[in-house]
């Protein structure tokens, strides 16, 4: 285990995790902006890089890959910029990429996007994502929406398709004078993962897996006969329950706007909408191997199922993973993953599994 919090190394946020052919491990930590290296024992070997803008070093993770030959790649959304280390961590080279065009929302406010980085392609290219900015939307659900982005070498990107991954809502009282907006109750965000031929995207609301090509084309749909857990009315109403309470132990010292945030609560409450069933999945992540491994919705303090497809859609295993484990990297016979403990501590472990 990495990180473990009796030991002398520890993580802030692990954003990203990859395991080199020698069983090495480079953990990119967002809170500390480092880029650590271990050996296969745990033991930390160096730190490859730190915060910074000068060559090998970075301002924010927004990726972590292995390439072929065991090159470290690392994505930094602040610079744009593209860092490849050795197996050893030696630098290699860094690369500006060409950002994406600046968005207007109105005569006063633009924005460009931020991609973050999500696989690597055999062809050399990159997958990335990124999502829209919106500017104090009327009262209204809306659909969430991930657009990706592919990244041919040396720096060019394009804008190839976009994805719907879950619903928002947007709240606006005249009553309260205040604007809420959050996730919509029991809906999950979909997922996209990379592979190094294709990528898979699944929406959180069907039991259903797509395959693209890099160029966004779909190639595949792979579909699991199993039907959503409906949401309940017992659920909703502890929903609604929930949103009184939290703005009741709200510790804001104005007792005017205590008050104005639980009447926000009890509207939201009354005004929301609630899916019929709960998500399907949770999780995707594409092994090495080329298998495509998908959580199904369940209670997140259990052990937690996950379906394991074959390329070719054809599902080949169920495997339980133990709660608070998050895969950051699949192999032929491990599990790379992100732990978080009791006490909200992150470590790094690798899982053997045999099927």
């Amino acid at each position: 285990m990495l990180g473990e919090d009796e030991g002398t190394v520890t993580f802030g946020t692990v954003v990203g995790a990859i395991r080199l052919s020698d069983g090495s491990v480079v953990v990119a930590d967002g809170k500390a902006r480092e880029l650590r290296l271990f050996e296969a024992a745990g033991r930390l070997v160096r730190t490859v890089a730190r915060r910074g803008e000068g060559p090998g070093d970075l301002e924010r993770f927004g990726g972590l890959l292995r390439l072929p030959g065991d090159t470290i790649l690392l994505w930094d959304i602040q610079l744009n910029r593209l860092t490849r280390f050795s197996r050893s961590g030696l630098l290699v080279r860094t690369t500006l990429v060409d950002r994406l065009p600046t968005v207007r929302h109105n005569s006063m406010v633009s924005s460009t996007p931020s991609i973050m980085l999500l696989g690597a392609f055999s062809d050399g290219t990159l997958l990335g994502s990124y999502t829209g900015m919106r500017l104090d939307p009327p009262t209204a659900l809306y659909r969430d929406t991930l657009s990706l982005a592919r990244i041919t070498p040396p720096s060019a990107v394009s804008t190839i398709g976009a994805v719907q991954i879950g619903e928002v809502y947007v709240f606006e009282s005249s009553a309260t004078g205040l604007l809420s907006s959050d996730i919509r109750p029991f809906t999950t965000g979909g997922k996209v993962a990379a592979g190094t031929s294709s990528f898979w995207f699944h929406d959180g609301r069907r039991f259903e897996l797509r395959e693209f090509t890099p160029s966004g084309a779909l190639k595949t749909i792979v579909r699991l006969a199993r039907t959503p857990a409906p949401v309940t009315p017992k659920e909703i109403a502890a929903h609604r329950a929930d949103l009184i309470a939290s703005a009741k132990a709200d510790k804001d010292p104005d007792p005017a706007m205590r008050a104005r945030s639980i009447e926000q609560s009890k509207l939201i409450g009354k005004w929301l909408s609630f899916p019929a069933t709960h998500p399907a999945f949770t999780g995707l992540v594409v092994a090495s191997t080329g298998e495509v491994w998908a959580r199904e919705h369940g209670d997140s303090t259990k052990a937690q199922r996950w379906h394991v497809f074959a390329a070719t859609g054809v599902r080949t295993a169920t495997i339980e993973l133990p709660a608070g484990v998050e895969p950051l990297e699949v192999g032929r016979d491990y599990v790379l993953a992100r732990v978080r403990n009791e006490d909200d501590v992150e470590s790094v472990r690798v899982y053997r599994y045999q099927r």
